[in-house]
């Protein structure tokens, strides 16, 4: 008996092969590309920048500058490196679960920093900036990849609409931050920050 017989059986997996073919791309493209929606939040931060380096600068550390937030993007982009582990994580106990483990990084990242950001720029940095990146590289290699097998005759388009997921993320969150954290549309000084009341700055 072959080592894929022996696996055990995939529930969603049966129910997803019930679907005609087109329904069950649909189904693939859709998880697909709802993570890269969100995990293409990366490319936001520049748009986040001002009101983090504001934030941290008025109620955490006077000594930050915006151009110390840069390291930050530099180390969420790991996730290129993050993908080797993707694969591995895939391999070892499933796509779902590589997907899962990748996607709970981000998420935990996102909502750390609330914390991390009012304590520390060192911890701010590790959390948001390498656990993000981390987080990423899994689920968007897992998402992908995924995606690919589930329609291996199509490989170019599957592949170019979840990718357009994580392009088009920006396009989407940028100006609901804007609205979020400077509803007001405050400008930003001349060194790049951004004088916010501390009602608003709290959002972040």
């Amino acid at each position: 008996m072959s080592s894929s017989c022996r696996r055990r059986r995939d529930p969603v997996a049966d129910i997803i092969y019930r679907l005609s073919p087109f329904n069950r791309i649909c189904v693939i493209l859709f998880g697909a590309v709802s993570i890269h929606l969100t995990i293409g939040t990366y490319h936001t931060f520049g748009n986040m920048l001002p009101y983090m380096a504001s934030y941290m600068r008025n109620f955490t550390d006077p000594t930050v500058r915006i151009e110390h937030m840069m390291w930050i993007p530099t180390f969420q982009g790991c996730f290129p490196f993050a993908m080797v582990i993707g694969g591995l994580t895939s391999n070892l106990f499933s796509p779902r679960m590589s997907a899962f483990i990748g996607c709970a990084l981000v998420t935990s990242s996102v909502a750390l920093s609330a914390y991390a950001i009012q304590h520390s720029f060192a911890l701010f940095f590790i959390v948001y900036g390498l656990l993000f990146g981390l987080g990423s590289g899994i689920a968007y290699v897992t998402a992908v990849a995924t995606a690919i097998n589930w329609a291996p005759d199509k490989i170019g388009v599957i592949s170019g609409i979840v990718a357009a997921g994580f392009g088009l993320s920006s396009s989407i969150f940028a100006p609901i931050q804007t609205m979020i954290v400077n509803p007001m549309n405050l400008p930003a000084t001349k060194d790049g920050s951004v004088q916010i009341e501390k009602k608003i700055a709290l959002k972040i």
